[in-house]
């Protein structure tokens, strides 16, 4: 039924500027890690805090769990 207009077929990935995005994860983490601080809980702020910078540097990925963190370490291909 008439021509295909590719020319908005574009890959739009590359277009996308995510400077804006808010990673809830991030801040969720935040929450916790000074939650746990102020409570004194000084082991259990650690574990986070280390699947805070392993998430953020993109070595792990976080799923949720009745709200808890649960961390997946990315395979790192050799």
């Amino acid at each position: 039924m008439g021509e295909s207009n590719n020319k908005n077929n574009t890959n739009v990935t590359s277009q996308v500027d995510n400077s804006n995005l808010i990673d809830f994860t991030v801040i969720k983490l935040k929450n916790m890690l000074n939650d746990y601080h102020k409570r004194g809980m000084q082991d259990v702020a650690t574990q986070v805090e280390v699947a805070l910078s392993a998430y953020e540097s993109g070595i792990a990925d976080i799923k949720w769990h009745n709200g808890l963190p649960y961390v997946k370490y990315i395979a790192q291909k050799s």
